[in-house]
């Protein structure tokens, strides 16, 4: 079905959505809730004529090599999606990481509704693989301090070696 994107709303984008079997709901505040594989949010952004999906992920220690490395990935994957983290920190210590897609909608003058139902799952993909990538990062993070902690203990243990031997 062809929408004019004059008519596309939060209501009407949920909607159809929930005709595909995706929980989509709106909110007061002008947003689709997604709660699919990942929970994310859909804005409709008039003024600037763009679709806009997100969601975020809370990580620790996830520092600004580590963001730029994910950026550059995803990036490689489709450049419309976007990647930034929350300098303000959580109680729990964590901080927010915020992926963003953008859907330009200046150049068409509808949408099908297969289509929104197409971003929704590309955008999904992108989660899925942003968030592989992101629990490589920390594997690969802790497979490097436990070999740090096993290296300072073949020291400890060569030095009590050493005293013994004498």
């Amino acid at each position: 079905m062809r929408i004019p994107k004059e008519n596309l709303t939060h209501e009407f984008v949920a909607e159809i959505l929930d005709l595909f079997q995706v929980n989509a709901k709106t909110s007061v505040s002008n947003f689709v809730l997604i709660k699919d594989n990942y929970h994310s949010t859909i804005h409709i952004n008039k003024d600037e004529d763009f679709i806009e999906f997100i969601s975020t992920l809370e990580v620790r220690d996830f520092g600004k090599i580590y963001l730029s490395f994910l950026e550059f990935i995803m990036k490689s994957h489709n450049i419309n999606f976007n990647v930034d983290i929350d300098d303000c920190i959580n109680k729990n210590g964590s901080n927010d990481i915020t992926f963003l897609f953008k859907y330009d909608l200046r150049n068409k003058s509808h949408i099908e509704d297969i289509e929104i139902l197409n971003l929704h799952n590309l955008f999904e993909s992108l989660l899925y693989k942003a968030n592989h990538i992101c629990r490589e990062i920390f594997l690969i993070k802790r497979v490097n301090e436990i070999n740090a902690k096993e290296k300072e203990l073949i020291k400890d243990i060569n030095k009590l070696e050493r005293i013994y031997r004498k």
